[in-house]
């Protein structure tokens, strides 16, 4: 048993991202020819949860903190 694998295309990507609100993984499926393992696959890729937003935001937020408290520290030396 042999299967043919082939990429999803831009459309394909494009149709998921459209359809997803309104949609089932199932559904999304059938409408595109692929089996729904594709596209949850595809779902979970290239979807950014709010946990990871908050945690680049806190990131980015305590490197400011850092480099702020590095000036003070060295204005607080040098005078």
């Amino acid at each position: 048993m042999t299967h043919c694998y082939r990429h999803l295309s831009a459309e394909d990507r494009a149709a998921i991202m459209l359809m997803r609100a309104n949609h089932s993984i199932r559904a999304i499926a059938r409408q595109l020819g692929r089996s729904p393992s594709t596209i949850s696959r595809e779902l979970v890729r290239h979807t950014v949860s709010k946990r990871a937003i908050k945690l680049a935001i806190t990131h980015k937020s305590m490197m400011h903190l850092d480099w702020q408290l590095g000036i003070q520290q060295r204005d607080l030396l040098s005078g």
